[in-house]
């Protein structure tokens, strides 16, 4: 997107309706299957029974404090579940 599609920056950028939400999106899934880039990260090879093991750790990695979401292990192993199962519903 350009700055004229209405991101001027990242702070701003969390405010965006769902229009740009969801063309953003839609560019990501279309560049990662122009890539070749499976659509699970089982796919990918992970482990999906490793999805508490990768949450705690995820919780108190030093970046989490840097996330818009506040990154509890419960949510983590939220985002985990969703990313094996190649979805992104109930991870507001």
């Amino acid at each position: 997107f350009q700055a004229e599609d209405g991101i001027r920056d990242v702070e701003r950028s969390r405010g965006l309706g769902d229009v740009y939400k969801r063309q953003f999106l839609h560019h990501v899934v279309t560049l990662r299957s122009d890539l070749g880039i499976p659509h699970t990260v089982v796919e990918l090879g992970v482990d999906p029974d490793a999805g508490q093991r990768i949450a705690a750790a995820a919780a108190v990695d030093p970046s989490a404090a840097t996330n818009p979401v506040p990154c509890t292990p419960e949510f983590a192993a939220r985002v985990f579940d969703a990313a094996c199962e190649g979805h992104l519903d109930g991870l507001r």
